[in-house]
This record gives C-alpha cells, sequence and structure tokens, in this order.
C-alpha cells in the first residue's frame, strides 16, 4: 500500500493522493503521497490532526464521510466549496498549506458496502478535468479495495502459519500441565486455550472463557497487581491471587507465568492455595512485590532526584509508614548529615537541614553504623525533635537503617511512624534489604550527577571566559552569565551589583529571574494595597502604572522598584468569564507607555493560551505576553479572596540600557556588606536573617528561600557581589560555590575590561576629534586650490591668448629671436594651464555628483587616444588600441572616465621611451564589471613607491620628478574617478620594465529601460 499513492502521483501529475479506508466507523489514512517535499505529508496531516486524529463516520461531520453516505463522486471541486460542507474548514486549512487549489472525492464500496474514500488534488483545475483523469480516478479506486483485500489476507495467513508453528507446543504444556489449573492467552491478554482443572476451578465453560481478557478470572481486589505480573512476567512475588467462580465462590492460587518464545503466547499456571495460607502471606507478598520494584527501579538509569523518591516510596510501602527521609554526609563537613529529601507531612522543610554525627538517633546511626528501631521515641534519651523529625509533627515510633558501601556509611534512611502501629524486626528487616540496593544506587547515581554537574559547570565557566573575551559589550556579557547561572545551578534568580564610586551602595548591573512556585509557598499580597491592580480585577481593566507616579502606595512603589522597572502594564486573566488573576508586563524605561496595538497583541496571545486548553501552563502565557511586546520583565498574579497571590515570574534587566537604577545601601544590608568587606561567599536562609530586615523583607516579597552571596573581584578587591537565590530550601556544594566565584571573577575581568574600553574609547573620540580637525585644514587647503585654481585659469587665458596672437603675427612681424621667446612662454603658459586643469579636476572627481548613462568604454577610449594623439606624436610614441568585439555598455559618468582615461594615458606618454609603444586595452571579465588597462614599457616604479601612487600631489623619488613634468594628480584624479564609480583601480610595475594600470568601471543595468543610451 505504501507505493499506491506515489503511483497516483506520477500518472495523474497531481499534488495529492489520499487514500482513506473504514474501520470501526471512522475513516483512517490507508496511504498519502504529495507531489512535493515528502516532509509536507507529515506537515499536512500534523495540521488534520489539530481537528481530527482521524475522520468519523458520522453524517454532516466531514468531507469524506458525507462523500461516502451519499456515494456521490465529486469531482474538482474548489477549496471555497469545501468550506461550505460541514467540518470543511480544517480540511482546507491543510490542502492551503499543500498548495492544493482543486480536490476530487471518489466513494470506494465493497460489495455493496462503504470501503473508503479516494482524495486527489491538484493546484489547477485542468490537471483533472479530461474523461480520462476521472476514469484514471475510478480505476485507481477499484485497485485501491483490491490491494486492501489482499493485505487482510496475507495477515490472516501470517496469523494461521504463527498459530501453527506453536500448536505442538501447546500441546504438550497442556498434557504437562493437567494436575493444575492452566490457561494461555496471547499477546493482547486474551484467553486462548484453558484446561479441564481451571473450567471446574471457575464453575465454567470454553465458550464463557475463551476469547476474553485474562483478568475476568480474578477477583476485583488485587486484580490490578495480577495484571502486572502477568504483563511483566514476573514469578519472583509469588503472591496468591484470588479467582472467582461462576457461582461467586473464591479461592487463592499463586501464579506462574511462562512466555512461549517466537508467539507472543503465555501460559499462566494457578497453584491452589489455601485461605489460610493466603492470608499469612499477604503481608510478605506485599513487601516483596514493593522490593522488586524498587530493586528494578534502582538499577535503571535514574537520576538522584528521581532515585531518591523511588526509595523514599517504596520505604514507606514496605513498611507502611508515613513520613521517610534520607540524610547524606555533608560532602564539604564530612562530621555532618544533611537532609537532601523527605516524602511526607514536611516534605518541604526538612531538606537542607544539618545534623551532627553522634547527635539525635540519626546521628547515632550513621556514626555507629547500626540499624535502630525506636517503638516510643518519648522514652529514648537519643531523640530530639528538629534532627529526627520536624518539630511539629507527633512522632511516635521511628526505623532508621545507616547507608552502607563498602562499609562505609554514606547516609541514613529513616521512617518516621506507622500507619497501624509500631515498627518491629520485621520491617527492619525489609527496610535493610532495601537498603543495602539503595546505598549503592545512591552513590552510582551521586557519582554520576556530580560528573555530570562538573561538566555543565566547567562548560559555563569556559563559556564565561570565552564571552568576557569575545566581546566588550558588557550587557551581553552579563545576559549570558546570569541566564548560564540560571540554568546550570538550577537556581531561580541572578543578581549582579558592582559598587559605586562612594563605595558604600552597591548597584545593580543585572538581574534575571524564572521562578515559580509550590502551591504553598508563593508570595502573597494584599489587594486592597494595589488598587490599581484591583481596578484590573473588579473592574476588568487594562491600567498602567510608572513609578514617577505620585498617587502610587509604597507597595506598588515597590513592586516596581524590586525589579528595576519603570513601568508596569496590567491585563485581567479571564478563564471562561471569570477574573481569575492579573498578566503583570514590566519596561524599565518610565517614559515608556504600552499602546494599544501591543495591548491588543497580549490580549489575542492570553486569548489563544485559554483556547489551547492548557491553562496549568502558566510558562507558556507568559512568554506569549512577553513575545507580544518589548517588555522585559513579566509576572502572572491569581486574586482569590482579596490577595494577589504571584505564581509565576521571568524576566531581564540589563540596568546598563537605562536610567532605571536599583542601588543598596550596605548599611541597610549587613549581609551584603559581610560579603563585600571580608571576600567570604555567604549562604543565607530567609528564616535566619531577622537582623538583616532589608534583606529577609525583599526575600518574602520575592518569595525566594535561600541565597547565596559571592564576593565580585576587581583588581583584587572585593566591589561587589553575585547572589544566586532559589524558591526552596537549597544547599550549595564546594563545586557550585567554586563555579560561582569563577563566574564573579569572570563578570570582574568584564567589568575591568568595559572599563579600560570606556578609556580607551574616550581616547579614541580624543583622536577622532583631532582627525575631524585635520580633515577640517584639509577642507579648507581644497578650497583655498580650487579658488587659487579658479582665479590663475581666467587671467592665464587671457595671457595665453594675448601670446598667441603676438606668436601668429597678429600684432607685426616678429624677428627669431622673439619668435623663440615666444614659443618659450606658450610652451610654459601650458604647462600652468594644464596643472590648474589638474587641480580643478582632482577636486571635481571628490566634490562633485556623478552624471551617469549607459555608454560605450571603447568610444570614451577613442576620444582620449584622440586628445592625447598629439602629444603621443611629439613625444614619438605608439598608442596602440586592443579591444574586444561587441563588449556590453557601461554604467558610468563619460566626462570623468574620460578624464581617468587621459590621466593615465598622459603619464603612460610621459615615462615611455621614445619609439615605444602604449597599450590601451579594454576586455570583459564574464561578470558584472568591463576591465579597462593602460600598459606602458617605459621607466616602470619601484616596488616600495607603489603603494604611494595614489596619493596626492605624490610623484615618485628617484629624480622622476626632476626630470619629468607634472603634478603628481593624475593617479590620484584617476583612482578617484574609478572608486566613486564603485570600481577597483591597480598597478602592475617593474622597474626598467614599464608599467600596466588596470581598473574596473560597472555594466550597464538592461533590465532598466530608463537609461538612455549615450553613443
Amino acid at each position: 500500500m505504501s507505493s499506491f499513492a506515489d503511483n497516483i502521483i506520477k500518472t495523474l501529475k497531481c499534488q495529492l493522493a489520499w487514500l482513506l479506508t473504514l474501520d470501526n466507523d471512522v475513516l483512517v489514512t490507508s496511504s498519502i503521497a504529495t507531489g512535493k517535499a515528502p516532509e509536507l505529508v507529515q506537515h499536512f496531516r500534523a495540521t488534520l490532526r489539530r481537528y481530527y486524529d482521524a475522520f468519523p463516520f458520522v453524517a454532516n461531520d466531514n468531507p469524506p464521510a458525507q462523500v461516502l453516505l451519499k456515494n456521490t463522486p465529486m469531482f474538482n471541486v474548489s477549496a471555497s466549496y469545501i468550506d461550505q460542507i460541514p467540518g470543511g474548514i480544517p480540511l482546507v486549512h491543510a490542502l492551503t498549506e499543500l498548495g492544493v487549489n482543486y480536490v476530487s472525492f471518489v466513494p470506494l464500496f465493497r460489495e455493496q458496502e462503504p470501503f473508503g474514500v479516494l482524495i486527489i488534488g491538484a493546484e489547477q483545475r485542468s490537471l483533472m478535468d479530461s474523461t480520462r483523469d476521472h476514469q484514471l480516478i475510478e480505476l485507481f479506486g477499484a485497485q485501491a479495495i483490491t490491494l486492501v483485500d489482499q493485505q487482510i489476507a496475507r495477515e490472516a495467513l501470517t496469523t494461521l502459519r504463527q498459530t501453527a508453528s506453536v500448536e505442538s507446543g501447546l500441546r504438550q504444556i497442556l498434557i504437562d500441565a493437567a494436575t493444575y489449573p492452566m490457561a494461555v492467552i496471547d499477546d493482547q491478554h486474551t484467553i486462548i486455550q484453558v484446561n479441564q482443572h481451571l473450567l471446574s476451578a471457575m464453575s465454567t465453560t470454553e465458550d464463557e472463557v475463551l476469547g476474553k481478557d485474562i483478568e475476568m478470572i480474578f477477583a476485583s481486589e488485587g486484580r490490578s497487581s495480577a495484571m502486572y505480573s502477568i504483563v511483566s512476567n514476573d514469578n519472583s512475588a509469588l503472591v496468591p491471587r484470588k479467582l472467582v467462580s461462576q457461582n461467586g465462590h473464591e479461592y487463592h492460587a499463586a501464579l506462574f507465568i511462562t512466555p512461549i518464545a517466537g508467539s507472543g503466547f503465555k501460559v499462566i499456571h494457578f497453584r491452589p492455595v489455601s485461605d489460610e495460607d493466603a492470608a499469612a502471606f499477604q503481608p510478605e507478598s506485599q513487601r516483596l512485590r514493593a522490593l522488586t520494584r524498587a530493586s528494578q527501579a534502582l538499577t535503571s538509569a535514574l537520576s538522584l532526584h528521581e532515585l531518591m523518591d523511588v526509595i523514599l516510596s517504596s520505604a514507606l510501602e514496605v513498611v507502611n509508614g508515613v513520613e521517610a527521609s534520607i540524610l547524606l554526609i555533608d560532602f564539604d563537613n564530612p562530621d555532618e548529615l544533611v537532609y537532601v529529601s523527605t516524602r511526607g507531612p514536611f516534605s518541604e522543610e526538612m531538606p537542607g537541614r544539618h545534623v551532627p554525627l553522634g547527635v539525635g538517633i540519626v546521628g547515632w546511626v550513621a556514626e555507629e553504623g547500626k540499624a535502630q528501631i525506636v517503638s516510643n521515641v518519648r522514652h529514648d534519651p537519643r531523640f530530639q525533635f528538629g534532627l529526627d523529625c520536624h518539630e511539629d509533627m507527633i512522632a511516635q515510633t521511628l526505623a532508621a537503617i545507616p547507608l552502607k558501601t563498602s562499609d562505609s556509611v554514606i547516609g541514613v534512611l529513616i521512617v518516621v511512624n506507622k500507619q497501624d502501629g509500631v515498627f518491629d524486626d520485621n520491617d527492619l528487616e525489609v527496610l535493610e534489604s532495601l537498603g543495602s540496593s539503595a546505598a549503592v544506587a545512591i552513590q552510582n547515581a551521586s557519582l554520576f550527577d556530580q560528573t555530570t554537574r562538573r561538566l555543565s559547570e566547567l562548560t559555563t565557566l569556559l563559556e564565561a571566559s570565552a564571552a568576557v573575551t569575545s566581546t566588550l559589550e558588557l550587557d551581553d556579557i552579563l545576559q549570558h552569565i546570569t541566564r548560564r547561572l540560571l540554568n546550570t545551578l538550577e537556581v531561580q534568580q541572578v543578581t549582579v551589583a558592582i559598587e559605586t564610586d562612594t563605595g558604600d551602595t552597591l548597584s545593580v548591573l543585572a538581574s534575571m529571574v524564572d521562578a515559580s512556585w509550590h502551591r504553598d509557598s508563593r508570595p502573597s499580597f494584599s489587594i486592597h494595597d494595589h488598587p490599581i491592580k484591583q481596578l484590573t480585577v473588579e473592574q476588568r481593566m487594562i491600567t498602567q502604572a510608572d513609578i514617577t507616579q505620585e498617587d502610587l502606595t509604597d507597595a506598588e512603589r515597590h513592586e516596581l522598584a524590586v525589579r528595576g522597572m519603570g513601568i508596569v502594564l496590567n491585563l485581567p486573566l479571564r478563564v471562561h468569564k471569570e477574573t481569575i488573576g492579573v498578566v503583570c508586563l514590566y519596561h524599565p524605561d518610565p517614559r515608556y507607555s504600552f499602546d494599544t496595538i501591543e495591548q491588543s497583541a497580549v490580549a489575542d496571545a492570553m486569548e489563544e493560551w485559554i483556547k489551547q486548553g492548557k491553562l496549568d501552563d502558566i510558562t507558556a502565557l507568559v512568554y506569549r505576553c512577553l513575545q507580544a511586546t518589548t517588555a522585559e520583565w513579566s509576572a502572572v498574579y491569581f486574586c482569590y479572596q482579596k490577595q494577589l497571590t504571584l505564581v509565576r515570574e521571568i524576566g531581564t534587566n540589563l540596568t546598563g540600557g537605562h536610567d532605571m537604577e536599583t542601588l543598596w545601601g550596605l548599611h541597610e544590608y549587613p549581609t551584603m556588606q559581610h560579603v563585600v568587606s571580608t571576600g567570604e561567599p555567604t549562604l543565607a536562609w530567609v528564616d535566619d536573617l531577622d537582623e538583616d530586615a532589608k534583606e529577609q523583607q525583599q526575600m518574602h516579597y520575592t518569595g525566594m528561600q535561600a541565597s547565596l552571596m559571592v564576593p565580585l573581584i576587581m583588581r583584587g578587591k572585593s566591589s561587589g557581589i553575585v547572589k544566586l537565590a532559589t524558591t526552596g530550601r537549597r544547599l550549595f556544594d564546594s563545586g557550585e560555590l567554586s563555579l560561582v566565584q569563577g563566574i564573579a571573577n569572570s563578570v570582574g575581568n568584564a567589568l575591568e575590561n568595559a572599563s579600560l574600553y570606556k578609556s580607551l574609547e574616550q581616547r579614541a573620540r580624543t583622536i577622532e576629534a583631532a582627525f575631524r580637525d585635520l580633515e577640517s585644514a584639509d577642507q579648507l587647503k581644497d578650497n583655498l586650490l580650487q579658488n587659487l585654481s579658479h582665479e590663475i585659469s581666467t587671467p592665464l587665458m587671457h595671457i595665453l591668448g594675448y601670446v598667441n596672437l603676438l606668436r601668429d603675427g597678429e600684432y607685426g612681424d616678429l624677428s627669431p629671436q622673439q619668435q623663440e621667446v615666444l614659443e618659450q612662454v606658450v610652451s610654459k603658459s601650458d604647462h600652468i594651464a594644464e596643472i590648474v586643469r589638474d587641480m580643478v579636476a582632482a577636486y571635481a572627481t571628490r566634490s562633485g555628483p556623478l552624471n551617469v548613462k549607459r555608454v560605450k568604454l571603447e568610444h570614451i577610449a577613442a576620444l582620449a587616444v584622440r586628445s592625447l594623439a598629439g602629444k603621443a606624436k611629439a613625444a614619438g610614441i605608439r598608442i596602440i588600441p586592443h579591444i574586444e568585439e561587441n563588449l556590453p555598455r557601461v554604467y558610468v559618468d563619460q566626462g570623468l572616465i574620460g578624464q581617468a582615461l587621459e590621466a593615465l594615458l598622459d603619464n603612460a606618454i610621459k615615462f615611455s621611451h621614445p619609439e615605444s609603444t602604449v597599450e590601451v586595452i579594454l576586455r570583459d571579465t564574464n561578470g558584472p564589471m568591463l576591465e579597462a588597462c593602460v600598459r606602458d614599457y617605459g621607466i616602470g616604479i619601484p616596488a616600495e613607491e607603489q603603494d604611494k601612487i595614489f596619493m596626492r600631489f605624490y610623484q615618485v623619488h628617484g629624480g622622476t620628478a626632476r626630470r619629468f613634468e607634472g603634478t603628481g594628480l593624475g593617479l590620484s584624479i584617476a583612482y578617484d574617478v574609478i572608486s566613486s564609480h564603485g570600481g577597483r583601480l591597480w598597478v602592475e610595475s617593474e622597474e626598467s620594465k614599464g608599467t600596466a594600470v588596470f581598473f574596473t568601471v560597472p555594466k550597464a543595468n538592461l533590465a532598466n529601460p530608463s537609461f538612455a543610451d549615450e553613443d
């Protein structure tokens, strides 16, 4: 069937071939192909799946079902027509994305019974408009029925063969198992064979059990555990199961499951067990099952967090306990235990607590390495509230076992209180069995977890160092580092602050938060302290508030200040017509205002989130709202009984990019002051900050329970802090502390670099100002030269005119001596005029606009050659053109390019030997440019001079300036002209062998008819 749709695509040259077949009153895809990229099939099906997993065979539900129910084919139906069929809009969306504009539907019937629908789609109507195409489509429909029938037949034949291959084995098993009740099930747990013993025990017949699910045999009590054993082939826990007969009689039997290799079948033996034995075995069997599941879980690849959860869940199950905890030896302080995980009433409050070795029952167990049961904790002097359990827990009995690996204690597993009595020796034995496996698994998981974390931390440190050295943009560095810390150490808030110039205040440079809270630990505020938000909730109004407003309450002002934000946009969060909270979007600039377009975009994002139905995914809502605006921070509050409760918060604040500066006076924050003054890292718990009221208040407000503060070192001195905060009680080991300190050092380096860069930038501005002064002086020089050239050129023309008249005898005959003197005057005056013309040309090429047209470069070259022909002839030089035929036109300023060519020819003639040649070469580069070259075979240019010859007024050293007249402007003029056209000019020369000067100019854009030809 896989090639069926492909054959249709190739035959009909269409874009979609799709066969749907009827299966249990649902039309499902049997074959599909498209005439475009193969991945579009998956995209097409994914688009449809948003609305239909399959098409129900129901009237007025969807187009395929409608066609099949009416048994009426439709050919070349447009998308607009499908829109009008019930359920057609999703199909139109999917077809449109595939580029299908016309569709044909052919209903398929087999022996008068509905079979399926064949759908053909094309971009153009003409592709399926002929009678031949209609006949081919109907022929493919008949072929589809045949192919499906063949597939069903093959599957049936395969099943028969499989059954036959195990039949002899089944007969032998039935004979061997004649002593006990027995059943054979297939891979769907369906009973396919039973023996007479089972039928007798259940007081039933074959017809009443064959083809039924095996679970019907078991009583409802314990049915799920029996099925678990069957599915997992679990023979290790031979738990007596309760079977039920047709007359309601119940009896117990142990299960023995034997899979039949290669068939998917299983043979289940039932060994009868007396009611007394079953009752005695039941508690032990439950423990055995729990231990078996725990052992399987402990040997699988679990993270340390998942492993702890499995161990504690199993411990509570096997001894029917109330609360269980795991304490591990503190890596940084081997004389203490640390609560790392707890399951029970105080699971949120116990982790992070320290217990000295030898103190309390858990401390005694860890130090002695011996398991301990305490039937009544009040009679045991070792017991201590707050260490062996939470101080608010009513503890009665406990069991504690050491977690050992290779005779070394790594921790303690403790269970407090039993739901149905006190712990006994059996409980202790079971916990010890669990603990022996758990200790090894914890050690392995810890090693793997530490290795993974160290690798991640090293990567973070290397990336931070790379970020510092790869850019001088401080905001980019801070954003990268804070995000990496947030993700790598799994904290909820990172803040970087540096001392101000006064040394008694910290200024926040960067802050990033990504936090959510457990339902019972969310920060909560009275809505009456936030009247603007109250208006949003109660009146369903969109409101804004900026920190400069005089009418803000202290709470509203603090809300903005603690985040370093200038303005907040509040939008009512409505679900099912009920306002359940507020979505807040923050921007750092108090002068910013969220316009109606942004407000509408956020409203649309919230509506789309509600439509998707994932109302518990608050993170998706926050990200949607942030993407809809230019906001940098977002928070979601729920509102219940006049209380605003913070649920989710995500944001980044880089204060270097705006004027909102968050300042912490160190005299008001003694913990931070201690870190900065001593350079010692400090871990602070919110409940332990009674002597640091400001810090405690801030942590309460932001919902943080713990914070790690690390000094930020600059130039060997503590000059700020990097602060990490978490929403739960969290420990940081020495490796994590080293990572944060390394990151803080990188931040210090970045700040030093930024300071250095700032001073260099100031120096650069000074140098730039000096350059501007030089540039201005250069401009004054240009203006002076331009004025001089204009002032000289006018009287010079008059002088030349009168001298030529004198030389030509207009004022009388001249003696030969007078004639010779006048010739000298004319020659020198012409030279002065040439200098003036070069000066004017040099200025014009740098300042004037281009007058570009489509012209022939060979015409410009011909005019330049003609202009210099007299000079060349006088010098005994022959100019030889080498021009390719049919050159494309160029897009240039004809006058300026002519000047450039004349300047190059003039130079070539000037520095050529008498009786030599100068070549003018034009050729097509087969790219966007034409190339020209002026080549001479004269004195050449020394290699050390070649990078200076395009400078204005520069003349090659070595005596050439004395031997050859000129201004040194010719090559400079040519260079400026070619550069202004976007071309390139370069020179190739060898001393005493000649020089070739090359340049390129752009070809004309023939596709633009607005450019007139200039011939």
